[in-house]
């Protein structure tokens, strides 16, 4: 399965390791349920710098 998709919540609770991998993949997933809709997006444990405090530093430091 590739991008962004919308479950019916039956076939989302059928395959939820398919729904997890994709949102892993930065590709949100939405469940329909019967009073809304679930959205699934993967957010790392991992921080990551943001672009703006890189750029302000000139890119990746020397390692010498």
């Amino acid at each position: 399965m590739n991008g962004t998709h919308l479950w019916k919540r039956p076939e989302a609770e059928k395959r939820i390791g398919e729904v997890l991998d994709c949102a892993k993949l930065g590709q949100p997933q939405y469940i329909d349920d019967n009073i809304g809709t679930f959205e699934v997006r993967f957010i790392s444990a991992k921080s990551n710098e943001i672009a703006g405090d890189f750029l302000a530093n000139g890119g990746p430091a020397d390692s010498d």
